[in-house]
C-alpha cells in the first residue's frame, strides 16, 4: 500500500469526524476515548500494517470531531452571545465588499470594540462577524471602520432554509437589521489591507465601466460571469430564475469547474501558440490568478483557483489520475480551515463534486464524443465532455439542495461553455479599457456585447422550454444511494479507461 494511499484514508477519516460531528452532537468525553482506543490500536498491533492505519483513522476522525467541536465553541462562548436580543453599540470594520440589493444593502464587519453601557470598551476582536442590512445610502466600501448601534439577533432558521448554518460557513454568527451607523466614526484602516482596499476598489471601477457601455440584463449577467455578482441588486429575480431554469446559474459564480474549464481554455492556448507543457502551465496559472486578484480574491474563488491549478497541475505533468488525490488533499485542508464547509457551503460542494466528476468520469466521456472536433486552439470534445462530467456529479446535491432539475441544462451549457473563457477575458479586458480610456473602451464593448446578446439569447431560450422539472422534500437518504451509484460507476469507468490504456 502506497503512502498517497494511507494518507487518503486519514483524509477520509478527518473529514469524516467533521461532517457526522456537523449533525450529531458528539460529547466531549468520547474524544479521549477515540484517542486512547486509536492508540491503543496502533501499539498493540504495531507489526500488522491494517490494524495501524486503522488506528491512525480513529486518531484522525477525533481530530476531525475534535476541529469541529472547538470551533463552534468558540462561536458559542464569544461575547457577543450574552447580548442576544438587547440593543448593543459596536465597532468593527467591513470585511467584505458590500453586497447590493434592491433598496438595501448586506455589509459584513468583523467586530474588533465592545462599548458598553457604564462608559467602558472592550476588545472582542477575534473572529466574530456580524451581518448588517443597512440603506443603500450612504454607501459603504471594503475597510471602512464602523461604530453601529442596533439589536442583535441571531439569524433566522427555518424547515425550507437554515440560514443560521449559512451564515455560519461564512464566519458570520450574528446579525443585525437597519442599525444606526455612526458616519463620525468612520475612519479607513491601515495596513495590511491597504493593498486588498485596492483592489476592491479597481473591481468597483471595472464594474462601473461595463455598467456604462452596456444596459442591463447583458451587463449584470457579464458581471456576475466575471466577478460572481448574484445580488438581487445587480441581477434581477427575473434573470436569476431564468438562470435557475435553463441550468445555466453556475456561470454566473466563480466556482471550481468555471475555473478549471478557464484554466483549461488557457492551456490549451498556450500549446497552440507553440509553448511547451511547462511553460503553458505558468501562463495559464499566471492569467488565473490574475483574475482572481482582479475579482477581489474572495474566499470561493481562492479555493476554486487551489483546485482548478490542482487540476492543471496534473496536466503539466502528464499525470491525469493524479489530480483526484491532489484535490482530496486540498479540500481536506480547506475544511481544516473551516469545519462548516462541507455541510454548510453549498458552492464548496458544487466545486469539490464538479472537479472530481472532470477527474473521473472526463476520460471516458472523451471517448464517448469523438464525433466532436477537438482542435488544439479550441478543444470542444475535452469541454464538452468536462461539462457534462461535472453536471453529472453536481447534479444529487442540486436536486437535494435547490429541488429543481432542469432537463434543459445539457443543451445549453453545450452552447453556452466553450466560450466562457472568451467571454471572461474580453470582459476584462472591455472592464480595464473602459477605466483607462472610456473610448478605447467603447471600442471592445460592441465584440463583448455581441457575445452577451447570444448568451442571454440562449438562457431565454432554453428557459422557456418546458423542461424544468421540481422536486421537493428530497430526502437524504436519495442523495447517499445517488452518490453511491455515481461512485460505483465511476470507478468502474475509471478502471476499465487504465486497462484500455495499459491495452493501447
Amino acid at each position: 500500500m502506497r503512502a498517497q494511499a494511507f494518507v487518503l484514508y486519514f483524509c477520509f477519516a478527518f473529514a469524516g469526524g467533521i461532517f457526522l460531528t456537523s449533525f450529531f452532537v458528539t460529547p466531549w468525553q468520547m474524544l479521549p476515548a477515540l484517542f486512547i482506543f486509536g492508540a491503543l490500536l496502533v501499539s498493540i498491533f504495531w507489526r500488522h500494517k491494517t490494524f495501524v492505519v486503522a488506528g491512525l483513522c480513529v486518531v484522525f476522525f477525533a481530530v476531525g470531531v475534535w476541529r469541529f467541536q472547538s470551533v463552534q465553541a468558540g462561536i458559542e462562548n464569544h461575547i457577543l452571545n450574552g447580548y442576544y436580543g438587547e440593543e448593543v453599540s459596536v465597532g468593527g470594520r467591513v470585511v467584505r465588499e458590500p453586497d447590493l440589493r434592491e433598496g438595501h444593502t448586506k455589509i459584513t464587519v468583523a467586530a474588533e470594540t465592545l462599548y458598553v453601557e457604564d462608559g467602558s470598551v472592550l476588545d472582542i476582536s477575534g473572529g466574530a462577524k456580524i451581518l448588517l442590512t443597512v440603506k443603500s445610502y450612504p454607501a459603504y466600501v471594503y475597510g471602512d471602520y464602523l461604530r453601529i448601534t442596533g439589536k442583535l439577533q441571531m439569524p433566522v432558521e427555518s424547515e425550507e432554509f437554515n440560514y443560521k448554518k449559512y451564515l455560519s460557513a461564512q464566519g458570520i454568527a450574528f446579525v443585525m437589521y437597519w442599525p444606526e451607523v455612526g458616519a463620525e466614526d468612520r475612519k479607513k484602516i491601515s495596513q495590511p489591507s491597504a493593498v486588498f482596499e485596492k483592489i476592491m476598489a479597481a473591481k468597483k471601477t471595472f464594474r462601473g465601466a461595463i455598467e456604462q457601455n452596456m444596459s442591463p440584463p447583458e451587463s449584470s449577467i457579464l458581471s456576475a460571469m466575471i466577478f460572481g455578482d448574484q445580488g438581487s441588486g445587480r441581477l434581477s429575480k427575473e434573470w436569476t430564475e431564468k438562470l435557475n431554469r435553463s441550468g445555466l446559474r453556475h456561470i454566473t459564480a466563480v466556482s471550481g469547474m468555471n475555473i478549471t474549464i478557464i484554466s483549461q481554455m488557457l492551456f490549451a492556448l498556450g500549446l497552440a501558440i507553440g509553448l511547451w507543457r511547462g511553460q503553458a502551465f505558468y501562463f495559464a496559472l499566471l492569467i488565473l490568478s490574475i483574475y482572481i486578484l482582479t475579482i477581489g480574491a474572495p474566499a470561493s474563488a481562492v479555493r476554486a483557483g487551489i483546485m482548478g491549478g490542482l487540476f492543471l497541475l496534473a496536466q503539466k505533468v502528464g499525470r491525469p489520475a493524479n489530480a483526484g488525490r491532489a484535490i482530496v488533499f486540498a479540500a481536506t485542508g480547506m475544511v481544516a480551515l473551516n469545519p462548516f464547509l462541507p455541510t454548510r457551503d453549498v458552492g464548496f460542494q458544487l466545486s469539490f463534486l464538479a472537479m472530481l466528476g472532470m477527474v473521473y468520469l472526463m476520460p471516458s466521456m472523451l471517448g464517448w464524443f469523438e464525433f466532436i472536433p477537438n482542435p488544439a486552439w479550441l478543444p470542444l470534445r475535452q469541454l464538452f465532455a468536462m461539462t457534462l462530467s461535472a453536471q453529472l456529479f453536481t447534479l444529487p446535491i442540486l436536486i437535494y439542495n435547490f429541488g429543481q432539475l432542469s432537463l434543459a441544462a445539457p443543451f445549453a451549457n453545450v452552447l453556452i461553455v466553450p466560450l466562457l473563457p472568451l467571454i471572461t477575458v474580453l470582459g476584462l479586458a472591455y472592464g480595464a479599457a473602459g477605466a483607462i480610456w472610456p473610448f478605447f473602451g467603447w471600442i471592445l464593448s460592441w465584440p463583448a456585447w455581441l457575445f452577451m446578446a447570444y448568451t442571454i439569447a440562449v438562457i431565454d431560450f432554453s428557459s422557456r422550454l418546458p423542461l424544468a422539472v421540481i422536486i421537493k422534500n428530497v430526502h437524504w437518504v436519495w442523495l447517499a444511494g445517488a452518490y453511491t451509484l455515481l461512485a460505483w460507476g465511476a470507478r468502474r469507468l475509471y478502471q476499465k479507461q487504465k486497462l484500455n490504456f495499459l491495452l493501447d
